[in-house]
């Protein structure tokens, strides 16, 4: 009766779960490869303004392949 219509419900569950995750694993590994493509030319700034104003020259980079594109990650604006 009950019992059993409850373990099937839960059965179609896990089996649902388990597919979805099976396409969130490979969804998450084609992002990883889009992603992978790209290099950071510096480390992210601290999330704290600095006291004074400084100036940093670019960054000097160059790709290693012609697969990776290049990101500068240095911020274009300024934070008060």
């Amino acid at each position: 009766g009950q019992l059993n219509m409850v373990t099937q419900q839960n059965a179609s569950a896990s089996e649902e779960l388990a597919a979805t995750a099976e396409e969130m694993n490979a969804q998450a590994q084609q992002l990883l490869d889009s992603v992978s493509r790209f290099r950071l030319t510096s480390q992210p700034e601290p999330h704290t303004a600095p006291a004074t104003p400084h100036h940093r020259p670019k960054p000097q980079s160059t790709p290693t392949s012609h697969d990776h594109h290049t990101i500068n990650t240095t911020p274009e604006f300024v934070r008060f």
